[in-house]
């Protein structure tokens, strides 16, 4: 058996007794002059072992690279335009799993999809989170728009069905019709949500937060909603001051942290995730941590909260209550804009650090 590497993020692959495995992505060159092409030779492999479908992780690698890539059905490889290292698509690997493959509430690479009319609803087979997929990237409408049923079995370890054995009838014998009869088509049913009354919902709420109970958190979440009949405006704050502790900046920085997955399962609908920013501008200013503001959302970034493609687009919008926030955040959107670091806290230090302002100065 060769190299093993383990189905997570970069920082699992220390782990040896890490269950889950996939091989390492395998890749050659194709091609020549401006014709040559990176293609993926074991990705349906590694794709089968991260649970997901070779198109989608071939057409993610396109989207992050900025290259054409599609995938060959015949030959059952990727294909990326131009020459791509090895190292890098297997980076994109590990992006892909953090994003698409790791449970939110468990860090587990144990989300299964399912299709339901339109919707695309993600199931962890670990912990039990149900919801809503709705990720903040292109990848989402390709995977809504080109969905491919998942298969229990690959094709190599299907086994073969046996044939028949054919009968003869009597000549004066009529044969049976069988007609076969269609199953119904079963349904997911959604949980349904009761209406919950409480004195306090903040510290209703916050007892789940430790144990990581995501589900359980989303059901009373919403039945708080229904039985005090509060808009989303109201329980996006609610939300926001029962997952952050605001008390000093160190503390708040780890609540985000340890929160994550909260956070990430509060913002996949849209309409939360501008609800946050902006119940998040209003704290932000209040509790007087705008000059972090490039930490803070660097943090968030790191965290898979927001993507670069929703941080840019905030901070090119026109916002003028959000001005100053803005302009402390601007370092951590010059970071997303060269992509050069490997860590905002890098380019930080090297571009706004004490040496830097010296040498302004001078």
């Amino acid at each position: 058996m060769g190299r093993q590497l383990n189905v997570g993020a970069k920082s699992h692959q220390g782990d040896a007794h890490y269950r889950w495995k996939m091989e390492p992505l395998e890749t050659k060159i194709e091609g020549k002059g401006i014709g040559r092409k990176t293609v993926l030779l074991n990705i349906s492999h590694v794709a089968a072992q991260c649970f997901t479908q070779p198109q989608y992780m071939t057409k993610f690698f396109g989207y992050e690279i900025g290259a054409q890539s599609k995938w060959d059905d015949h030959r059952k490889v990727g294909f990326v335009n131009g020459v791509q290292s090895p190292e890098e698509l297997q980076e994109l690997v590990y992006k892909y799993i953090e994003l698409l493959i790791l449970c939110p509430s468990c860090n587990r690479p144990e989300l299964r999809y399912l299709k339901s009319g339109k919707n695309i609803r993600i199931t962890c087979v670990s912990c039990g989170l149900g919801q809503k997929f709705n990720l903040d990237h292109q990848i989402s409408n390709f995977i809504k728009n080109s969905w491919v049923e998942p298969s229990s079995q690959s094709e190599s370890d299907q086994q073969p069905v046996k044939q028949k054995r054919r009968h003869r009838h009597r000549k004066d014998a009529p044969v049976k019709e069988v007609k076969e009869v269609a199953k119904p088509v079963e349904v997911q049913k959604e949980t349904e949500i009761k209406p919950v009354v409480v004195d306090n919902p903040v510290l209703a709420l916050k007892p789940l937060l430790d144990n990581k109970k995501t589900k359980e958190f989303g059901i009373l979440f919403e039945g708080i909603q229904k039985g005090h009949k509060f808009d989303d405006k109201k329980m996006g704050s609610i939300f926001m001051n029962a997952v952050l502790d605001f008390d000093s900046e160190e503390v708040f920085m780890e609540t985000i942290e340890k929160h994550s997955g909260f956070l990430r399962w509060y913002v996949s609908e849209e309409k939360q995730r501008d609800i946050f920013m902006s119940i998040f501008e209003e704290m932000l200013t209040y509790s007087d941590y705008v000059d972090s503001a490039a930490h803070i959302f660097a943090k968030f970034h790191e965290k898979i909260i927001f993507h670069t493609d929703y941080l840019m687009a905030w901070f090119e919008k026109e916002d003028a209550s959000a001005t100053e926030i803005k302009e402390y955040a601007e370092p951590f959107i010059e970071y997303l804009r060269g992509g050069t670091f490997e860590s905002f806290e890098t380019y930080f230090a090297e571009n706004y650090g004490e040496e830097s302002e010296e040498e302004e100065e001078n």
